[in-house]
């Protein structure tokens, strides 16, 4: 099943059968844009994030519908992440912070705050115990569930790229990140140190921003999507451009790999969803 959130406001979910995709559910309730959705691990709900500042779960189940609402951010919500357990929610916001939900019952159990501006991008560790935060503000922080102190920060020096996307790597041992200067960067967490810089020149020439970073999950490849229909797909090994495809003539909004890595999804600016194999 994929979901999808859009510019009407809505949220839609879709099965997919082998190549082709087919409408399931219709989801109504926010006021604002959608900007961000995700499953959580067990499939049973989905996290909507909205410009109406408002974060709400929805069942997926035979009687689809909206579970309850998180309420707290000031303001637009960019960014939604589930622990791998399930139980709680993290959510990134235009008002610069990270907060965390507990999901059964809806509290705010956390706000994390360091950020200076927007927060644009909230990625969750595969092992549960670090968050790493995207913002305008130039840099990328890792953040500690437990205690919910930063205790790193990624920038580079004399750099003027925003970051734009974080995602983790399977072993949650690296992050990968995304600039609107068009640069797709890994960086080793223990010490926070780019290793490798991905400056393919048919990659910032096809496309200036990366609007979305993903790690597929045998960690051998990484999605990237760009401000003009533009994917392209990273060897980790040898951070070397593999593939660059045109999909659409809007922004990438979001990609997502499948669990089994066989392909990933693509949704644009344009309203179109593309499946893209991984071969």
């Amino acid at each position: 099943m994929i979901a999808t959130g859009s510019w009407d406001k809505t949220m839609r979910t879709f099965n997919l059968t082998g190549t082709k995709l087919h409408a399931q559910k219709l989801y109504q309730g926010h006021a604002g844009y959608v900007r961000s959705v995700a499953w959580s691990p067990c499939g049973k709900l989905i996290a909507s994030g909205s410009e109406d500042k408002i974060i709400s779960l929805w069942s997926s189940g035979s009687n689809p519908g909206k579970v309850r609402d998180l309420i707290g951010h000031q303001e637009p919500i960019t960014s939604v992440a589930w622990s791998p357990d399930g139980a709680l929610l993290a959510s990134g916001s235009w008002d610069m912070t990270l907060r965390l939900w507990e999901v059964s019952s809806g509290s705010e159990i956390r706000c994390f705050r360091g950020h200076e501006r927007r927060v644009t991008s909230v990625a969750w560790s595969p092992d549960g115990r670090n968050i790493a935060t995207a913002s305008w503000d130039r840099t990328v922080r890792i953040w500690e569930v437990s205690s919910g102190r930063c205790f790193k920060r990624c920038f580079i020096e004399l750099e003027t790229a925003v970051y734009t996307s974080v995602a983790w790597s399977p072993d949650s041992r690296k992050i990968v990140t995304g600039s609107d200067q068009g640069s797709v960067i890994v960086w080793e967490v223990s010490s926070i140190k780019p290793l490798k810089l991905n400056n393919n020149s048919r990659t910032r020439t096809a496309a200036r921003m990366v609007t979305s970073v993903a790690w597929s999950p045998d960690g051998d490849k990484i999605a990237s999507g760009f401000e003009n229909g533009v994917v392209t797909l990273l060897d980790v090994c040898c951070c070397t451009t593999e593939n660059v495809l045109c999909i659409g003539r809007g922004n990438i909004m979001h990609l997502a790999w499948s669990s089994d890595g066989s392909h990933f999804t693509c949704g644009s600016e344009d309203g179109t969803i593309t499946i893209i194999s991984s071969e």
